[in-house]
C-alpha cells in the first residue's frame, strides 16, 4: 500500500455503515474449485462500466458480473472513491490524490492535488485530462491542471445556507454543468472563460447527460429534463435510497443507479421508467461511470 500524508482531512459525504458479510455456504461445501471457476469468469469479463464501494473499484458488464479492478487505498481516512473514465484510463479520487489505472487495474501514476483546492468532495475529469473538484462546504468548483496544479475557482451562484449538500457535475460540449441539492440549481461553467450562469432550477443531486437529456436523482427519485428546457419530468421512483450515482449507457437507453443504503445497483429503462435490480450484495456503493 502506498500512503500519502495530507494536511487536510475530509469528512465522508455519506455516513458509512459497514457490514461483515458471511462466506457463502456453497463455497464451504464445494471448496476452491467453484471459487476458482467464479474467479476465472470474472477475469474474462469485458466491463462496460465501473463503480466504487467500500471494498474498492469494480468493473461490471451488462450481464451484472463484476470484477475487482483495484482495492488499493491511498488515504485510509477517506473511503468514498469517486471514479471517472477517459480515453480508456480509470481515474480514482481518494481525498487529495487522483490515482490513474488501466482498466486491468495496473497503476499508471498518482496525481497529488494542490491544497489550494478546498474540500475536494467529488471530482469530474475534463476533456483535456484536467480536473474540476466540487466543494459542498464552501459552495464552489476548483479547477486544476492534469498534474494537479491549481488554476482557478468558481463560486456557485446561489450558495446554500446548509452545508454538505450533494453535488455532481458532467461535461456537456464546452461547459461543466454542476448540480447541487442545496438550492436545487444547475450551474453552467464555460471551460474556456470560466464564466458561469444558472442553467436551470430543477436538479436533485446526482447528474448525468446523454443525447440532449439530463438525468438527475434525489434520495430515490429519477427526473429527466432536456438540455434547454426549464421543466423536468418524473421518470421513476425507486423503492429505496440513497442514490449516489447515475450512469447512462452509450445508446441512451438505460441508466444504472448506485444506491448506498440498499447496497445495490438498479437499471432503469429511460424510455418508460421501468426498473429492476441489476446487482445486489455490494458494500455501500458510492459512484458509477459508463466506459465511453
Amino acid at each position: 500500500m502506498v500512503c500519502f500524508t495530507t494536511r487536510k482531512r475530509l469528512i465522508m459525504k455519506k455516513s458509512i455503515n459497514r457490514f461483515i458479510l458471511p462466506f457463502l455456504l456453497s463455497i464451504l461445501v464445494f471448496g476452491s474449485c467453484g471459487e476458482g471457476d467464479e474467479e476465472d469468469n470474472q477475469d474474462n469479463i469485458t466491463p462496460v462500466m465501473v463503480f466504487s464501494d467500500l471494498d474498492g473499484v469494480w468493473g461490471l458488464n451488462q450481464e451484472g458480473t463484476k470484477k475487482l479492478i483495484t482495492d488499493r487505498i491511498v488515504d485510509s481516512y477517506i473511503l468514498d472513491f469517486g471514479v471517472e473514465v477517459l480515453n480508456g484510463l480509470l481515474y480514482v479520487h481518494n481525498n487529495y490524490v487522483i490515482s490513474v489505472y488501466d482498466l486491468s487495474g495496473n497503476l499508471i501514476k498518482d496525481i497529488e492535488i494542490s491544497e489550494d483546492v478546498s474540500y475536494p468532495l467529488d471530482f469530474c475529469i475534463l476533456p483535456d485530462s484536467s480536473f474540476a473538484f466540487l466543494d459542498n462546504e464552501n459552495d464552489k468548483v476548483s479547477f486544476t491542471s492534469a498534474s494537479g496544479e491549481f488554476i482557478t475557482e468558481v463560486y456557485m451562484k446561489n450558495p446554500s445556507p446548509e452545508e454538505l449538500q450533494n453535488v455532481d457535475a458532467v461535461v456537456v460540449d464546452s461547459n461543466l454543468v454542476v448540480s447541487n441539492t442545496g438550492d436545487g440549481t444547475v450551474m453552467k461553467i464555460n471551460l474556456y472563460t470560466f464564466e458561469s450562469l444558472i442553467h436551470s432550477i430543477h436538479t436533485k443531486g446526482s447528474l448525468d447527460y446523454n443525447n440532449g437529456n439530463f438525468y438527475c436523482g434525489d434520495v430515490s427519485t429519477i427526473y429527466k429534463f432536456l438540455q434547454d428546457s426549464p421543466d423536468s419530468n418524473l421518470l421513476c421512483t425507486l423503492p429505496e435510497g440513497n442514490i449516489t450515482g447515475i450512469a447512462t449507457d452509450n445508446k441512451g437507453r438505460y441508466a444504472y443507479i448506485t444506491m448506498n443504503f440498499g447496497n445495490k445497483i438498479y437499471v432503469v429503462d429511460l424510455e418508460n421508467g421501468d426498473f429492476e435490480i441489476f446487482i445486489t450484495g455490494l458494500n455501500y456503493p458510492n459512484d458509477i461511470e459508463w466506459i465511453k
